[in-house]
Formats: structure tokens, C-alpha cells, sequence
């Protein structure tokens, strides 16, 4: 039997990132907490997301936003579990895309 340590884990319960990849970006903003975010901490961050991203990096992806945006409105109870990943635009469209992974934990509805 393994000795069982008495140390705080330095791993967060909940993580995650988002990502803007394709075309020449490679982007992310990530979380690593106690407790999960909630839909507006997710909305922070893909806005945050959003402004590391030249004018036209983010007018070519304005749409794929726009969907992930609809996707993390309508997040109830277990939908977003992880390990969890999830690609925009739907259907995709090449290489350029926006992605949502949760690694481990949840986003709070």
C-alpha cells in the first residue's frame, strides 16, 4: 500500500483553456482553480481571448466567437464535465478554429 501524503495537491480541481488556433495563431487563455468558473468567468476569458488576437485574426474568427458564446449561454448541470473539448465553427471550416477544453472539474452553470 502507498503511504497516503498529507500535502496539499498543487493540481486545481478545475482546468481548462480556451484556444484560437489556425492560420498562423496559436492563442490561449487557461484557468486552474479550486472551484469552477462560472458562465461569466468563461465569457471574461473569451474575451480575453479575443483582444490577443490582431483586428483581422479577430474578424475572421468573429463568427466561431459567436458560437462558442452561444454554446457556454446555454451550459446546464453536467453538460461540461471534463475532460471535455469542444471545436468552432460547426461544421469546421479548415484548420482556423476556436476551442474550448475542460481538462478536469466543470464550468458552473
Amino acid at each position: 500500500m502507498l503511504p497516503v501524503s498529507k500535502e496539499p495537491s498543487s493540481r486545481k480541481a478545475h482546468r481548462g483553456r480556451f484556444q484560437a488556433q489556425g492560420g498562423g495563431v496559436e492563442e490561449s487563455v487557461s484557468w486552474s482553480q479550486d472551484y469552477p468558473p462560472s458562465k461569466d468567468d468563461c465569457l471574461r476569458m473569451l474575451e480575453e481571448l479575443k483582444q490577443k488576437l490582431s483586428r483581422s485574426q479577430q474578424e475572421r474568427r468573429q463568427p466561431h466567437f459567436d458560437q462558442i458564446k452561444d454554446f457556454i449561454s446555454c451550459i446546464k448541470d453536467c453538460e461540461c464535465q471534463g475532460p471535455f473539448k469542444k471545436s468552432y465553427p460547426k461544421p469546421s471550416e479548415g484548420d482556423i478554429r476556436i476551442d474550448i477544453e475542460v481538462l478536469c472539474g466543470s464550468i458552473r452553470p
